[in-house]
């Protein structure tokens, strides 16, 4: 006698990763402000940076992630990973 396998549908992995990827997202922008804010009062050597400058590097960062996981699902640099691209845009 064999087990019946429980398998976990498509949409509600979809529907889960969606949220994750949200709340990691939220987290990630909550901790981008608290850390900026908290190292432009208390600078010790009074030099401070661009607060622009900060949020491209981050933006950047999000998309370096978004590509890689575009291209990790598509497992290929060819074509798969071109029409992948411009399905998830």
């Amino acid at each position: 006698h064999s087990r019946p396998v429980m398998r976990v549908p498509v949409l509600d992995v979809e529907v889960e990763l969606k949220w994750i990827s949200l709340v990691l997202m939220v987290f990630q922008n909550t901790l981008l402000v608290l850390i900026m804010r908290y190292s432009r009062v208390y600078a010790n050597d009074g030099v401070l940076y661009l607060t622009s400058t900060a949020v491209v590097m981050s933006e950047l960062f999000k998309f370096i992630i978004a590509i890689t996981g575009t291209f990790h699902e598509s497992s290929s640099i060819s074509k798969g990973f071109i029409a992948h691209l411009k399905d998830e845009i």
